[in-house]
């Protein structure tokens, strides 16, 4: 799944009231049965400061090159 237009962002404050702790392991069971199978991607979770929105862009962070 290299496609980002089929990438889902919410927020945290719209997602708590709604969270059942057993479909919450179902649905993370079937995300790293996806990921596995090259199907779909399992995403960290994006931190955020009461500075910055809550729905931000996830970008690529290139390494830092260890010859400096």
């Amino acid at each position: 799944m290299s496609n980002n237009a089929t990438l889902l962002l919410v927020d945290t404050h719209l997602v708590d009231p709604l969270r059942v702790p057993d479909d919450v392991t179902v649905v993370v069971r079937e995300a790293f049965e996806l990921h596995g199978r090259r199907a779909g991607r399992v995403l960290h979770p994006q931190r955020h400061s009461p500075h910055r929105p809550a729905l931000g862009a996830i970008r690529h962070v290139r390494k830092r090159s260890r010859k400096t």
